[in-house]
């Protein structure tokens, strides 16, 4: 019975000298594979970090029109809510009125304006762009013979809709979120 133990142990023995340098061999490993990262992300951190502080730069493709002849309208009878504005500009302070309904009619080269009145354009040139960093969003910019028009087209998956800014002499007419909507990016580049 004791030789029996015996060669058990001498047994175990000889596979634990394979097993345990084997052991030390992946641990020594292991060891340094974490070492080695955590040095590749030391490394990485500050171009991770630049890279999210650079400003970024929308790209802007010039596209061919998207508008129809067709009526854009904007309307809010509601008692509460965002509503068109009307800056003018003729008076010191500015006046500033709120509207329920601002249409625009294109015929052709012609824009119909409709706010508290009707006012004919004749357009004269036309810019189509599409932004790259905002989702499905186009920005048509009419220079017109009384001012310019600008229409966006936002797409933001559930429905499509249209802000308008326009402006002529001393006024400026925007819809809600048109302010937002109808501007060029201060940082771009334009392709083709």
């Amino acid at each position: 019975m004791i030789s029996k133990n015996l060669k058990y142990l001498i047994i175990m023995n000889k596979h634990l000298t394979y097993i345990v340098p084997v052991l030390v061999l992946i641990l020594i490993l292991v060891i340094a594979l974490h070492f080695t990262t955590i040095e590749k992300l030391d490394r990485e951190a500050p171009t991770i970090i630049e890279t999210v502080h650079k400003p970024d730069t929308v790209i802007v493709q010039i596209i061919p029109s998207f508008l129809k002849n067709t009526t854009y309208i904007y309307s809010n009878h509601q008692k509460y809510g965002n509503k068109a504005t009307i800056t003018d500009s003729n008076y010191t302070p500015t006046q500033k009125y709120e509207l329920k309904r601002v249409t625009v009619e294109l015929k052709g080269n012609i824009a119909i304006v409709g706010t508290d009145c009707y006012i004919t354009h004749k357009i004269l040139s036309a810019e189509y762009y599409k932004f790259s960093n905002y989702g499905d969003k186009e920005l048509a910019i009419l220079h017109t013979s009384k001012g310019e028009i600008r229409i966006a087209k936002v797409n933001d998956g559930l429905s499509e809709q249209y802000p308008i800014s326009i402006k002529y002499g001393n006024f400026l007419v925007e819809t809600p979120s048109a302010f937002i909507h109808t501007k060029l990016p201060k940082v771009y580049k334009i392709m083709n």
